[in-house]
Formats: C-alpha cells, structure tokens, sequence
C-alpha cells in the first residue's frame, strides 16, 4: 500500500514537473519572438523606414499587449515622422493594455508628446492634412499654386490660394 502510494506521488510531482517546464518553454518563445520584432522594428527606425519599422512594433504589440516597450517605441517613430496624433492613440492603447506598475512610462511620454504639440503652430498630420492653430486644413496642389481649405470646406470644392514667397 505504502508502496502504491510513492509511486503515485512520485508520478504527480514529474507530471507536475513537466507541466512547468511547458509552460517556461511557451512562454520564452513568445518573448523571443517579442523580442526579434522589436530588433528588427529598431532595423527599420535605423534606415529611416518608418512604415515597416511601425508593422514590426505592430507585430511585437499583437505578441505581447501587455509589455510597454513596443508601445513606446511605436509612439516615437509616430513622433518622428510628424503624427503625433497617430502616437497619442498608440499610447492610449497601450494604457489600456498594460499591467497598472507599467503604465507610468506611457503616461510620462503622452503626456511629454502633448505638451510637444501644444507649443507647435503647425502639426503635419500625414498626408494631405495640417493642424495650424488648431483648425485642420487640406491641401491641393495644382499647376498654378498651391491651394488649402479647412476640412469642412473641402467637401464643398471653397479652396483658398495661398501664395507662395
């Protein structure tokens, strides 16, 4: 009986052994893999490709929500290719997203990228579309000059002509 008894323990304690281990195994692999998409992303940034240097980040967010790096690091190439906009969502997500001990670093940076756009006349918002003194205009380029109109104006066809100097 005493007998029976071991071997059953014994039997739990290495199922028990195993089942850890897996679970250190799975869990280093969804950190390596988090760990090459924000090297490779970091690649990117270093050749000045914002765009797959943002898919990588994106990438390594999609592996491991919960880890602020990605988050940060997405936020300033948003920064450096002028969308501050586009960096505020993405740290905005990541407060959601991350353990409450991690979320100090992203508000820190929000709020440094909020005060960086606050002091700034004119925000270039990607694309076709400028922020200047708080009203969002679009600009149209033609053969004569260089044409803007506040967004609502823009569906109506009212663009104004700004001269060039």
């Amino acid at each position: 009986m005493v007998r029976k008894y071991r071997i059953t323990i014994s039997i739990v304690i290495v199922i028990i052994a195993i089942l850890i281990s897996l679970v250190f195994v799975f869990n280093r692999k969804d950190t390596k893999a988090y760990d090459d998409k924000l090297e490779q992303a970091q690649k990117y940034v270093e050749e000045l490709d914002y765009k797959r240097a943002e898919t990588a980040y994106l990438e390594a967010i999609k592996i491991d929500s919960k880890q602020p790096k990605a988050y940060l690091k997405l936020a300033d190439v948003y920064v450096a290719d002028g969308q501050a906009d586009k960096a505020i969502k993405i740290l905005n997500k990541g407060l959601k997203n991350v353990d409450k001990d991690d979320q100090k670093e992203i508000t820190e940076k929000k709020k440094k990228i909020e005060k960086q756009t606050q002091n700034q006349d004119v925000i270039n918002n990607g694309g076709n579309h400028v922020t200047y003194n708080g009203k969002t205009y679009y600009w149209k380029y033609s053969s004569d000059g260089l044409y803007s109109a506040p967004m609502h104006a823009m569906y109506f066809g009212n663009y104004i002509r700004l001269k060039m100097i």
